[in-house]
């Protein structure tokens, strides 16, 4: 099954309308997002993948390059870096960093990091958490936030790859991490597993807003 990216023109008038589509290979896609510097950059991932694309609206194209995880197509892991590193089965979510780098985090609890934004991964930051990154999220102040599903814990990063120590894990009844999001002021908005909404900032305490009782992440 061939799965597609399209870009979609939403600000003008009352109905969005596609400007273009393009193949995107034939793995499953799960996030895909606008470089923040660059609007004719995105970034795909998913299944075993993550792809660059270019957008030429002039000419009505998208072009992809794909993530190289390292020089040998044969091997199972990236030997690239200290040490081996597994390939990941999915690479789940994307950010960037105010530099323009592109981090991303896979299935296996690893963020590789992207040099702005090239094709060739320059760093893997290794075992971040135990299980699957569902999310990153950049703040005002330039750190990134992980977020962990196996470990439901969040995690604050600089962006020289360091730990700011600066951690929450959620109790295990309100699910998994799934989503974070910058709310107003520090406050940040998480989504659980569970169907919860929690409210709150890393070095005070979150609740819960919302409980939407259906079933489904």
């Amino acid at each position: 099954m061939a799965h597609t990216v399209s870009v979609w023109e939403w600000s003008r008038g009352q109905h969005a309308h596609k400007l273009l589509e393009a193949k995107s290979g034939a793995e499953q896609v799960v996030a895909v997002e606008f470089h923040p510097v660059d609007s004719n950059t995105l970034v795909s991932c998913g299944r075993s993948h993550i792809s660059f694309w270019k957008l030429d609206t002039d000419q009505r194209t998208l072009s992809r390059k794909l993530g190289c995880l390292d020089d040998d197509k044969s091997s199972k892991k990236s030997a690239s870096f200290e040490g081996l590193v597994e390939k990941p089965k999915f690479m789940l979510c994307i950010a960037f960093t105010e530099t323009g780098d592109c981090w991303s985090g896979d299935s296996a609890g690893n963020i590789w990091v992207w040099a702005g934004s090239s094709n060739k991964v320059s760093k893997v930051m290794t075992s971040c958490h135990d299980g699957a990154i569902y999310c990153l999220c950049q703040l005002p102040d330039g750190s990134i936030l992980s977020g962990g599903g196996k470990d439901r814990i969040i995690h604050s990063w600089d962006t020289n790859y360091n730990s700011k120590n600066r951690s929450f894990e959620i109790p295990e009844m309100l699910g998994a991490i799934r989503a974070i999001t910058q709310g107003k002021g520090r406050q940040l908005i998480i989504g659980t597993t569970a169907n919860y909404i929690l409210q709150g900032a890393l070095d005070s305490r979150f609740s819960v807003v919302l409980q939407v009782f259906n079933t489904g992440e």
